[in-house]
């Protein structure tokens, strides 16, 4: 099974060896206005719904994210690579995904 850092579990990312160091010293803002997310009933159905979420005024607002700066040694090339971090979903998002991205508030955001 290949190896995918798509998405960073909350609920472990200060722990694992893959997100230890950027959980301490990366720490990125994901702006976004909405995120999609599929329904978990017809996920492994195709053609299965997909949700649009956002915030009630559609303002802008920021995902918690992790980033990392690495030289591929094979091209010797810079890759700069982000994931955002999951959580548990809140009650509206919990009806169709058992996900959501960790979405910071104001305040949290200068942290």
């Amino acid at each position: 099974m290949k190896f995918s850092t798509f998405n960073a579990r909350a609920e472990i990312v200060a722990d694992s060896p893959v997100y230890r160091k950027p959980f301490r010293m990366q720490r990125c803002l994901i702006p976004a206005n909405f995120f999609y997310e599929p329904d978990k009933i017809t996920v492994l159905k195709p053609p299965h719904p997909w949700y649009l979420f956002q915030l009630k005024g559609g303002e802008l607002f920021a995902f918690a994210g992790l980033y990392d700066v690495w030289e591929d040694k094979k091209t010797g090339e810079r890759v700069e690579r982000y994931t955002m971090i999951t959580t548990e979903p809140n009650e509206l998002v919990g009806k169709v995904h058992g996900r959501m991205p960790v979405i910071l508030t104001k305040d949290e955001e200068d942290i």
